[in-house]
């Protein structure tokens, strides 16, 4: 577990976000009154439905949007747009076709002209995610899991401090999106990034986290904080056990009501 002490790296602000709907000429409220912090090296997962506005958090956390209310605060600072620190994985992986899969991870450095030895540490980092041997193929030669693992090499090259991950493992089969998910617990435990985690998999979520922000559907609000006090390095096996699946049965009771959560674990 991260300690309560850590230092507070991202802050929400009584969020709101709203959207023209230009179907109905009406405006939609995704997001409302949303608050809450994530602490420096914290693995924070955003649970809920489709639509409750998790992934508009996490574009308003990384400055692809400004908010309708509120403010997001990053290192003590507002967010006024994109910036360096935060990285941004999403569902699809969005390697570039045409590059190989060294050279997919070189690009942004290589965008921003570096010339230190950028490729022994993109090497590194497809070793570290089991990639090394396929530095040469395209994109088109990978599975979906190889992908997203580029796709982890290439974010964690732009050095960022805090990791914006938009269900990542969503387009994946259950066993290769566990195998992905072990990739990034060692990769957490290893850099100490910060991580705040979209997904609508409560197992995923309860496996991965440190603490769980349980939403509500549209507009999108936190209902509910579980805290996992389960040690890291995680298990498998802690997926067995009673503590999983009181945490599971939390989630539901938020998502379901207490009656069908008691029923579907």
């Amino acid at each position: 577990m991260v300690a309560a002490a850590s230092a507070t790296v991202v802050d929400v602000r009584g969020l709101t976000q709203v959207f023209d709907d230009p179907l109905v000429g009406s405006k939609i409220t995704a997001l409302n009154h949303v608050s809450f912090r994530v602490r420096q090296g914290e693995f924070v997962s955003l649970l809920g439905p489709s639509g409750c506005g998790k992934s508009t958090i996490l574009n308003l956390i990384a400055g692809f949007l400004e908010p309708t209310g509120g403010e997001i605060w990053v290192y003590e600072k507002p967010v006024r747009g994109p910036a360096p620190e935060r990285g941004v994985c999403f569902q699809e992986a969005a390697l570039f076709p045409w590059l190989r899969v060294l050279d997919n991870v070189l690009f942004g450095p290589q965008a921003q002209g570096r010339r230190d030895d950028i490729t022994a540490k993109a090497l590194e980092l497809l070793r570290r995610v089991g990639l090394e041997e396929f530095k040469n193929h395209y994109p088109h030669q990978l599975s979906g899991g190889m992908k997203q693992r580029v796709a982890i090499a290439r974010l964690l090259m732009n050095n960022p401090q805090i990791l914006l991950m938009d269900e990542p493992f969503g387009a994946l089969d259950a066993l290769t999106r566990l195998q992905i998910q072990e990739y990034l617990l060692t990769i957490h435990q290893e850099f100490r990034k910060t991580v705040v985690f979209v997904t609508h998999d409560i197992d995923e979520a309860v496996y991965t986290s440190d603490r769980i922000l349980v939403m509500c559907a549209r507009p999108g609000r936190i209902e509910r904080e579980i805290t996992i006090e389960e040690p890291r390095p995680r298990k498998r096996e802690f997926l067995t056990t009673p503590d999983f699946l009181d945490y599971k049965r939390q989630a539901l009771a938020v998502l379901w009501g207490d009656k069908q959560s008691e029923q579907a674990v």
